[in-house]
């Protein structure tokens, strides 16, 4: 049996019909999924846990120690206390500004008590985006 015009047409309808109701799923589906992560939506935990890898993969754990994450010994000074003390470091410095200067260009500002003696800490190639984490980890309140 051959089909008319007007089974053909109703059947195209009905294909078309399914494909739209298809489409307006997917999108609604997919509108309702979160978004990845981004650089700008990241939280202060997974900051300070990139932080806390790169801490460790740059080498900093070498010379600097860090209550609870690095406990080698410290040829560079002690950052355990950093969150608390690096607002205070600068006048009319912020702590972040403070960090973000400090490793960025290690020799802008020397702790008492370790110049001279001491090799001086290299300025290592770190992204914006390290920065920032390394800046996360190193203000994060340790107890």
């Amino acid at each position: 049996m051959r089909p008319n015009r007007w089974s053909l047409w109703l059947t195209g309808l009905l294909a078309l019909a399914c494909a739209v109701a298809s489409v307006v799923v997917w999108t609604r589906d997919a509108a309702s999924q979160p978004a990845p992560p981004s650089q700008a939506t990241q939280t202060q935990a997974d900051l300070v846990a990139q932080g806390e890898t790169l801490f460790l993969a740059k080498g900093c754990a070498g010379c600097h120690r860090l209550g609870g994450l690095a406990e080698s010994m410290s040829i560079g000074p002690d950052l355990t206390l950093l969150a608390q003390n690096a607002g205070t470091r600068v006048a009319g410095m912020t702590a972040e500004d403070y960090v973000r200067v400090s490793i960025l260009n290690p020799s802008a500002y020397i702790v008492p008590g370790y110049s001279g003696q001491y090799v001086a800490m290299p300025a290592l190639p770190v992204s914006a985006a390290e920065v920032e984490a390394l800046v996360a980890l190193l203000l994060y309140q340790r107890e």
